[in-house]
């Protein structure tokens, strides 16, 4: 990528195509769809809501530096993906200027289309060596798509051995990439890619964005920002900031839940280019997103019924509680219990009201 970098930034009319990318068109920022676009991009590059960053979590001792360790990746994805768009717009205003047109005219759209069009394009037009950076560019591409690809299948591969432990790695493994494969297929046909636009646009963004919502509302709203800053009070030994308590509590839920409503309500046919997708391919598009969304009430209704001898009402008390959350290790479960206990006396203590102790708690006052 740095070397993909040198080389736009010395091409002729690289510097268009980069001011194409970096100038903000403030207009956009009161457009609903340009923030479902970037919060559902943020998701993607950081694999939220796929499961990997909780499975690659759960490999951390419990007193892991987890804040040292979200600033640090997030901060690196942003300025990776600063640096590749910075590359490839520098090289698609030199295609522009190459062929005397404005940089809005050779950009085919984004996604599939942005790399595997015009971009090689751009890069078949160098006039020295094409050919190794056309081969830097597609080789880069694999490597990214492997290693996106491995987080995800250990993800899955975790999630099997946790129920099959005694079946070996490589034939979970094996399987996984197999079935990954035959699916794949589809995507090589002659309608492949209108399948791939249908199970980006449900799969890849639509669903994410919901299990986040419904993951906020559950860890923000039902456990409580309060007793996510206390655990990690407790595990990092450091008080969670006004900043991140404020857009867990209220920013964060609040946006997600108004563009995800919005969206939803202003939905448009989807689209491959000018053609729209086929009825069949939303049908099936809904049916996916439906069987992921529906995903924690089918647990919940295998959960009551594994626990139905104590009866419906108590099997239900017991699946809405997290009273069970916490430390496995006895010892620290007991150290983490008694701190909670403490720094519940110390916020009961003050005789102040319920409103005046949240306003402390937002703004990380004692």
């Amino acid at each position: 990528m740095c070397t993909l970098l040198i080389r736009t930034v010395t091409l002729e009319g690289s510097v268009n195509g980069i001011l194409y990318f970096l100038k903000p068109q403030w207009k956009m920022l009161v457009e609903p769809k340009v923030w479902y676009n970037a919060i559902t991009q943020c998701f993607f590059s950081l694999a939220i809501a796929s499961g990997n960053l909780v499975m690659y979590a759960s490999y951390n001792c419990f007193t892991h530096n987890v804040y040292r360790d979200a600033m640090i990746v997030t901060t690196i994805d942003t300025i990776t993906s600063l640096i590749s768009g910075i590359t490839i717009f520098g090289v698609l205003g030199n295609l522009a200027h190459t062929l005397k047109v404005e940089v809005n005219d050779v950009v085919s759209g984004g996604g599939a289309k942005l790399a595997f069009v015009s971009y090689p394009d751009a890069i078949s037009r160098f006039k020295h060596v094409p050919w190794l950076f056309a081969i830097l560019f597609f080789a880069m591409l694999f490597v990214l798509g492997i290693g996106s690809l491995i987080g995800t299948n250990v993800c899955a591969l975790s999630a099997i051995k946790d129920v099959y432990p005694m079946v070996e790695d490589w034939y979970v493994s094996a399987a996984i990439c197999l079935v990954g494969f035959l699916f794949g297929l589809v995507y090589v046909t002659p309608g492949g890619e209108f399948v791939l636009v249908t199970v980006d646009y449900f799969l890849g963004t639509f669903l994410p964005f919901a299990l986040v919502i419904l993951e906020m509302l559950a860890i923000c709203w039902w456990y409580g920002v309060e007793n996510v800053c206390l655990d990690i009070e407790f595990m990092c030994e450091r008080r969670v900031g006004s900043y991140w308590r404020i857009c867990w509590s209220l920013i964060t839920p609040l946006i997600l839940i108004a563009v995800f409503v919005y969206c939803l309500l202003s939905m448009q046919p989807l689209k491959n280019g000018k053609y729209e997708v086929p009825k069949m391919l939303m049908m099936v598009g809904w049916s996916l997103f439906a069987l992921g969304i529906l995903q924690p009430v089918l647990h919940w209704i295998i959960f009551l019924f594994t626990n139905r001898k104590m009866g419906f009402k108590q099997a239900v008390r017991e699946s809405l509680s997290f009273k069970s959350w916490g430390p496995q290790n006895s010892y620290l479960r007991a150290d983490w219990r008694q701190f909670k206990v403490k720094r519940l006396e110390e916020v009961t203590s003050t005789n102040k009201s319920w409103f005046v102790r949240k306003i402390k708690f937002l703004l990380s006052m004692r």
